[in-house]
Parts: structure tokens; C-alpha cells; sequence
């Protein structure tokens, strides 16, 4: 069995697209701008754990949850969770945005904690800047939210957490894809 360090960890999402008003894909695909910003605090949770998610094939996870502001929903609560990997890497995440009407927009994420300042020697990372990708899938909130997942639209992800709290912080920047 390998050591899991038990240590909280939150994942916060920085997402960018260069979004300006209201941009139209080649697709027939409105693009609009989403900002806001949540605070969620997390923890490290393994098989057996009921919060464990499935699709992390034994390996450690995190899950995460909190709550937010954005211009396009509101008030509304975050629950996300991924897989742990070696030397700070995560994958196969996931999260919904419910607002508090129950409307909801999801989608996944990978990446990599990078520490903001290298630990003492022997001690866990305090604080971490996180380097990845994020991509809406769907949702309730819109109709015809456009699943960039699906088309391999990811963006660039980047986010800011507490290792030793787990306490972290999700800002939103992104071009949420609408049909028309």
C-alpha cells in the first residue's frame, strides 16, 4: 500500500479564453463572458471512503466543496472532485456549479500543483499555485450550454490553495459556449 500524505487540499480553477462582449464561434456558438469567483476547503479521501469517487481506480483522491458569486449564476455552491497523482499531478476531475435555483453547469479539469514556495526540508508544501486545463461539459443553467469537453476545447486552468487548511480559491474567466 502506498503512503497517502493526509493532508487537505482545495483546488481552485483560474480559467481564461479571450473573450470580448459577446464573441460567435464558426460553429454558430455564442461565447459568454463568465467571472466570479468561489471559496471552497477540501480533503484527501481513499477507497472506502463514501466520498471517494469510482473512476480514481484505487488511487488517493480529492473532494472538494463551497460557495460563490459569478455574473452568470448568482449565488451558487461548487462540489468537485479528481484523482491524485505523483509529484502534486491531478486528473480525471470533475465539478458542478449549482446555483440556488438548482441550476447547474459541470465539466472537468486536470492539472499540477506547483508549491509557492519551496517547504523546509521534511515538511509538506504550505501553499501552491496550480497549473492546468478546465472545459465545460453541460449543464442546466442555459440552454444549449455547448460541450467543450467533448470537442477538446480545454482551457487554461490556474488556481491557488492552502495545503495545510485546504482552503483554496476558484476564480472564473471563461467563454461559456452557448448554441444558437
Amino acid at each position: 500500500m502506498r503512503n497517502v500524505p493526509m493532508y487537505f487540499m482545495a483546488v481552485g480553477i483560474f480559467v481564461t479564453l479571450p473573450v470580448v462582449g459577446l464573441a460567435a464561434d464558426k460553429d454558430r456558438t455564442a461565447r459568454l463572458p463568465w467571472k466570479g469567483q468561489a471559496q471552497s476547503a477540501s480533503a484527501v479521501v481513499t477507497p472506502g471512503n463514501p466520498l471517494y469517487p469510482d473512476r480514481c481506480d484505487g488511487r488517493p483522491a480529492a473532494v472538494a466543496a463551497g460557495a460563490g458569486l459569478t455574473t452568470l449564476l448568482g449565488q451558487f455552491l461548487v462540489q468537485q472532485s479528481h484523482c491524485l497523482g505523483d509529484n502534486g499531478g491531478f486528473d480525471a476531475g470533475e465539478f458542478t456549479f449549482t446555483t440556488i435555483g438548482g441550476r447547474t453547469v459541470h465539466g472537468q479539469y486536470s492539472g499540477q500543483l506547483v508549491p509557492a514556495f519551496p517547504p523546509p526540508p521534511g515538511a509538506l508544501p504550505g501553499n501552491g499555485v496550480i497549473h492546468g486545463s478546465v472545459c465545460v461539459s453541460g449543464g442546466t443553467a442555459f440552454p444549449g450550454i455547448v460541450d467543450d469537453c467533448a470537442a477538446g476545447r480545454y482551457s487554461p486552468a490556474l488556481g491557488v490553495l492552502n495545503l495545510v487548511t485546504g482552503d483554496g480559491t476558484i476564480f472564473i474567466d471563461y467563454g461559456l459556449g452557448l448554441r444558437r
